[in-house]
């Protein structure tokens, strides 16, 4: 490597002086190193900061005791500051002595083992000596690895009596070498500077560590000095190209203003939404203002690391996703916990960025105690163009030849590409270019594809098998595939133990994770390094089945080393451990070729159990997650492994919602007996019971608690506590088992019981309160057509489990005998309709005792039809009196009637001949307990009907079984009466109520009668649609109009829409008042009833309503299936406009205004093509003006096209439309404007501008256009432009073409920019080849 000229020049000796020199420049490419390490490659640090310890000669250096001139120092992630000392040392090895006299050494300095005074400080000591004897327990092989803390050598306390265990460390034969490997790896493989500039940009970084060091410039050495070096070289880092593309989402102004006003902000959402790239746009945005020093904290730690920091000058602190690294054991809760209180301490001098998914944030419960500071970007933060500069910006980080693709491709790209994420991949792919021979359209549909994760598998598995031939792949994976992510700190310590298990490995691991995240295929956007997207884990797989055995092997050896890893780490190891044996056994068993189980050494299995044993019973345990672990992969050894597969086994995990219910795995008795004598099965089933349970989607069945009984007594009051928990959750599979296990404490129950109780009055309230009212509104077509659906959904499951627990509560009360006590409850009206279920469902006999009881509790609950479904079912002969009775009461409970006369017919037909007997004189009562039993009798089995019939009509007139015959069924319309029968139903009209007129009207009508006043009655009372709409239709078949306009204002939609088609349609072309008033019906169907029949009367004063109507709101659009807005009323109106020979200005206005506001396009073209063909110039002016708008909104392309169906259109628009406005359009717009000008200017005037529209290559395809249009006004000129495009080209045949005749498909593709050629072919879409 060439040496710049300006180093500094040596005294002494001439080999002295050359050794001094050497040593300098080791230092200073070691500080390169090291910047590049940390700001560029772990990210771990956002500057690092070259100090030289004074001027003095560099002949000093060569003092094997005296500390290195340059002194590179950094603020880490892990919340400590790192000082690095470099030292050539030809003198042998270090020893701890040699150690020693280093740190003391202070002639001319501050002695360096004063750093260690800061507990928050660690010393790093890189040499090319080796290190010998017990100073080789101080030795790594990174920049961030640190040794372990209890093989520190005991000599060295003395010199450093603050506590230094793990915060000194070696890294030895660290040679000049090694250095220059390191370095050009990090250059050329990783950071892509070409080879033949590889040592002229390693001497400029040089140049630049010593400009700092001399204090030429600021000792700061930042990421972005550094990129800007490399960049000059033609160099870039991975995830730079997505830094530099940042478009700013739809918030981003919110989240700046969160940072400035709360010192913290926390951006939440899903995963691939750019959350990071914006909270890094956002702390470099923020160190530009104010100057902060960025600290990227390590989510890994304690939340208290981030003070440790605090004296050390203005921070902003950014957190990746803090409950990202998410462990089974706890930790993830001290973020939960402290996180708030540090944002609370935010100020200026300490700022705080923090990125969360929001799944994590919620499984943590932080989202309430964060939400002061949150704010949630997602997909829907792009939708306003966000992604559309993102794109634009990206193109400019293309190479030359790769822009015109991106343009082409861009505006189909964006109609499939969904998030920045996507985007970005899509992009990584486009430089690289097609492959040879490969066409543009192919291309396009490969990269998208890649983008969309279906087609990298390949790619990555390519790569892997050029990149690893050590299996490292399989250790990267089973990672990622346990964890999800990890980072930096992690895959250094877990390095460091490998290489003690199998030296083989070396740096190989790291250094392949390196070059994944520089291809892209792994993402590390600061420390946190995981699969890009999931194709790419499907990329390891299929490398790793075909080299299982080199995978295996890594396997075991990074399962061995992560159940030796100790300190901080351990906790995560362990759970790292059996994750990877869970995640590698399940691939295994995926694999149609790999059949052999993985292997694991009993001492890696004995560890796994112990962390398992304490986790099940640590109370800050995720205990859920933990559960299903300890039974995938807990050895039989594990009494908590083997309770967690008697829980879990037999649950299907992730499969169909509706499974059958738990059953246990089958034990012998003497493994319950080693179960159920180990203390903590009592503990992990509580918590079970408490926890997990009522998270359960599969059903356990009513027999768990005994089930469970075998495993552990006293469980209880778990029970009691998930009882009381699910009271109101709605619709649960296993609040049947829960309120089972509690009831057994039936005094307890009682507490729960109450809040059941007390959930039911809610529900009733809230019902009475509002429901009702808005569930008759949407019976009524008030409310949008999608919200019906969604109102039903969010109310199915209310009251499911509160239902649950008090049916346990009765049944539990009566199998006990103790069905009294039901009946003296103070809350037995409440309980009434489940008590009467209850004895629905009892197979057994039940004591008339009991049903009288019943009776008598549902008298005052409202519920006495239930009561007598339990008789009806539990019949006995002392009951009929009471019937009878009842029956003859004559209540006005229709409900209630119907159960009675259900009862009778099926239980006791004799008590209805009785009753009908008694009440022959009394035509009213008699009709109707005719109607009640025909409304029931289609209950009965067909074959006993006729038989029970000759029995009930027996004792009558014939004239009633005449009647009842005649009234309707599903599947007999109503029958005509005699003479006699018809006077008996006139009779019972007059006094008898709403069921009854429903029933008998409709046959005094077939019988020839006019039952006005009976009608009247029937509409008054009708309380829903179908009643009130039949009662219209009765009042129609009789021709009486005063009923029908009475029925004009009845409360119910479909009354009145009956009314108004009838008298519609009685009265001539112009609508009466009253009814051009319903265009303010709130029923819909009322609305569009009256749009219809406006539609083919167009009469002037129609005018107003129409007008009112083309706002009409109301949407039939299904939300729930993304259907786009669309309004039918508003439709229709408009299109009834259009009947109208002309429409005045201020309609047209209106118009124009519609069409401008409508986020429904179908209704905004209509509206504009009517205001253009029926309305004034001024209103095509407007309309123009429209189009001029600058936001990018289709409604100006609409005014456009508007425009060109107009018969003229004034000549003052024409004259603004020229070839400068159509060349600087946007090309949908530009399109349009070329075809009004073609259709509506003068012909030399369209010629000239076309012309001019030709000298644009961009814009040749509009030529087309141009002549297309303008052929039907002059051949001849139009055939001129198309010569224009020259002799040979396809198009000119566009005038030519046969009726089955096309152009060709790439007709347009040498025509200019990709986007004016894609507004034109559509145009031309008829006379274009589809393939």
């Amino acid at each position: 490597m060439t040496k710049p000229s300006n180093s500094p020049a040596p005294k002494g000796s001439t080999g002295g002086a050359k050794a001094a020199l050497d040593g300098y420049e080791y230092q200073l490419d070691v500080s390169v190193y090291a910047a590049l390490r940390l700001l560029l490659i772990t990210k771990s640090a956002t500057r690092i900061t070259l100090e030289p310890a004074n001027e003095e000669d560099l002949e000093v250096d060569l003092e094997p005791d005296t500390p290195g001139r340059v002194v590179p120092s950094a603020n880490v992630s892990d919340g400590y500051k790192l000082v690095i000392q470099v030292k050539l040392r030809a003198s042998g090895p270090w020893s701890v002595a040699a150690v020693d006299a280093l740190l003391k050494h202070g002639k001319r300095r501050r002695p360096a083992k004063h750093h260690l005074d800061d507990p928050n400080t660690r010393f790093l000591l890189i040499t090319t000596a080796d290190v010998a004897n017990t100073a080789r327990s101080l030795l790594v092989e990174g920049l961030e690895e640190w040794p372990e803390t209890e093989k520190f050598p005991r000599s060295l306390k003395a010199t450093l009596p603050n506590e230094p265990e793990g915060r000194i460390a070696i890294w030895g034969q660290f040679t000049e070498r090694l250095v220059d490997l390191e370095i050009n790896e990090i250059l050329g493989t990783l950071m892509r500077v070409p080879y033949t500039r590889l040592s002229d940009c390693r001497a400029l970084l040089q140049d630049e560590a010593r400009r700092r060091m001399r204090g030429t410039c600021p000792g700061v050495w930042t990421c972005d000095d550094l990129l800007a070096t490399i960049r000059s070289f033609g160099g870039y880092l991975a995830s730079a190209p997505e830094l530099e593309a940042f478009v700013p989402p739809a918030n981003y102004d919110a989240m700046k203003s969160k940072l400035e006003v709360e010192n913290a902000v926390v951006i939440t959402g899903p995963s691939g939404t750019g959350k990071t790239l914006a909270a890094l746009a956002l702390c470099d945005s923020t160190r530009r203002r104010t100057k902060l020093e960025i600290i990227n904290v390590n989510v890994n730690n304690d939340p208290s690391s981030t003070r440790s920091l605090v004296d050390s000058g203005p921070m902003l602190y950014y957190i990746e996703d803090p409950w990202g690294q998410y462990s089974l054991r706890g930790g993830s809760e001290a973020w939960t916990e402290q996180l708030p209180r540090l944002l609370r301490e935010a100020r200026p001098e300490h700022q705080y960025v923090i990125t969360s998914r929001t799944d994590m944030l919620g499984s943590a419960n932080a989202e309430r105690k964060l939400e002061r500071w949150s704010i949630t970007l997602d997909a829907e933060h792009y939708r306003e163009g966000e992604l559309a500069r993102i794109y634009e910006k990206r193109i400019n980080l293309l190479a030359t030849d790769r822009q015109s693709l991106a343009l082409e491709f861009r505006k189909v790209a964006l109609n499939k590409l969904e998030t920045p994420l996507e985007l970005d991949l899509f992009f990584t792919y486009l430089a690289d270019g097609p492959n040879a021979g490969e066409v543009n359209n192919a291309f396009f549909e490969r990269i998208v594809a890649l983008a969309h994760r279906d087609a990298v598998e390949d790619v990555v598995f390519d790569y892997l098998s050029v990149s690893d031939k050590s299996g490292c792949a399989a250790i990267v994976w089973s990672l990622l595939a346990a964890r999800s992510q990890f980072d930096r700190r992690q895959l250094t310590a877990l390095q460091r133990q490998i290489r003690t298990i199998d030296a083989t490995f070396g740096d190989s691991l790291e250094k392949l994770v390196n070059r994944l995240v520089a291809t892209r295929h792994l993402r590390q956007p600061t420390q946190t390094v995981s699969f890009s997207h999931p194709s790419v884990r499907a990329g390891f797989e299929q490398f790793m089945t075909k080299n299982w055995v080199a995978s295996e092997q890594a396997l075991d050896v990074i399962i061995s080393a992560l159940t030796q890893i100790s300190g901080p780490l351990q906790n995560w190891s362990l759970e790292t451990a059996a994750r990877i044996i869970d995640v590698a056994e399940k691939f295994i068993q995926s694999s149609a070729v790999l059949d052999a189980p993985l292997v694991v050494e009993a001492s890696c299995h004995a560890a796994i159990d112990q962390w398992l044993d304490s986790g099940l019973v640590d109370t800050n345990a995720d205990f859920q997650a933990l559960l299903q672990l300890a039974s995938d992969v807990g050895t039989n050894a594990s009494i908590p492994s083997e309770l967690a597969r008697w829980f879990i086994t037999g649950v299907q995990r992730g499969g169909q919602w509706f499974m059958d219910d738990w059953q246990p795995p089958s034990f012998e008795d003497d493994w319950y007996d080693r179960v159920s004598a180990d203390p903590r099965s009592f503990f992990i089933a509580d918590r079970f019971v408490r926890e997990q349970l009522p998270q359960e989607q599969t059903g356990f069945g009513k027999e768990f608690p005994s089930k469970l009984d075998r495993i552990a007594g006293g469980l209880v009051p778990a029970f009691l506590a998930t009882t009381e928990k699910l009271v109101t959750a709605g619709h649960d599979r296993n609040i049947g088992p829960a309120a089972t296990g509690a009831i057994r404490d039936i005094t307890a129950y009682e507490r729960v019981l109450g809040k059941a109780l007390d959930e039911f009055l809610r529900l009733n309230r809230s019902y009475e309160k509002d429901a009702n009212e808005q569930w008759q509104k949407i019976q009524d077509g008030e409310c949008d057509a999608g919200y019906d659906e969604y109102y039903q959904s969010s109310h199915e499951d209310d009251g499911y489990s509160a239902g649950i627990i008090v049916s346990t509560y009765i049944s539990e009360v009566r199998t006990n005998g103790r069905w009294q006590s039901l009946f003296h409850h103070p809350r037995v009206s409440e309980l009434a309709r489940s008590w009467s279920e209850d004895i629905c469902r009892s197979p057994g006999p039940v004591s008339v005792a009991e049903l009288r009881a019943l009776i008598t509790a549902t008298l005052v609950s409202g519920d006495e039809e239930h009561a007598w479904d339990a008789v009806r079912l539990h019949w006995c002969k002392s009951m009929a009196t009471e019937l009878e009775n009842r029956i003859l009461h004559n209540c006005p409970d229709q409900k209630l009637r119907n159960a009675l006369a259900y009862c009778a017919l099926s239980a006791e037909p004799i008590i209805l001949v009785s009753c009908f007997d008694q009440i022959k004189t009394m035509p009213g009562k008699l009709m109707h307990l005719l109607v009640d039993v025909h409304s029931v009798h289609q209950m009965i089995d067909r074959d006993e009907w006729p038989l029970l019939l000759r029995r009930i009509f027996d004792g009558l007139p014939n004239e009633f079984a005449e009647i009842f015959n005649a009234l309707a069924t599903k599947k007999q319309p109503v029958q005509s009466l005699g003479a006699p029968s018809l006077a008996l139903l006139e009779q019972a009209v007059t006094t008898e109520g709403l069921e009854v007129l429903e029933q008998i009207v409709p046959v005094m009508i077939a019988s020839g009668a006019t039952p006005s006043v009976a009608i009247g009655r029937w509409l008054m009372k009708a309380p829903d649609n179908k009643s009130a709409q039949a009662a219209t239709d009765a009042a129609i078949s009789i021709g009486d109009e005063t009923l029908v306009r009475q029925a004009l204002f009845h409360a119910r939609a479909d009354a009145r829409q009956s009314a108004l088609k009838y008298l519609a349609g009685s009265q001539k072309r112009l609508l009466a008042p009253d009814l051009l008033a319903l265009s303010s019906d709130p029923g819909s169907r009322v609305r569009r009833t009256l749009v219809s029949i406006l539609h083919d009367r167009p009469h002037p004063d129609h005018l107003a309503t129409l007008v009112q109507l083309i706002n009409d709101n109301w949407s039939n659009a299904e939300p729930h299936h993304d259907e786009d807005p669309s309004y039918p009323i508003a439709r229709e109106a408009v299109a009834a406009l259009g009947n109208y020979e002309r429409l005045s200005a201020k309609i047209g206005e209106k118009l124009i205004t519609l069409a401008d506001r409508s986020d429904d396009r179908a209704l905004s073209i209509d509206a504009l093509n009517i205001a253009v063909q029926k309305c004034d110039d001024e209103t095509q002016k407007k309309i123009w003006t429209l189009s001029l708008v600058r936001k990018p909104r289709w409604v100006r392309v609409d005014a456009i096209d508007a425009l060109i169906t107009a018969e003229v259109v004034h000549q003052d628009i024409i004259d603004k439309v020229t070839a400068k406005f159509i060349l600087s359009a946007p090309p949908p717009l530009a399109a349009s404007a070329s075809i009004l000008l073609a259709a509506h200017g003068r012909v030399d005037v369209v010629v000239q501008a076309m012309e001019r529209i030709a000298n644009s290559a961009q814009h040749q395809a509009l030529l087309l256009l141009g002549a297309w249009v303008l052929s039907d006004r002059d051949r001849n000129a139009a055939s001129r432009l198309l010569r224009l495009l020259g002799p040979e080209h396809p198009a000119k045949k566009l005038l030519d073409l046969e009726s089955d005749e096309r152009l060709p498909k790439n007709v347009l593709d040498d025509l200019g920019n990709i986007r004016i050629r894609q507004a034109v072919g559509i145009w031309l879409k008829s006379n274009i080849a589809e393939d």
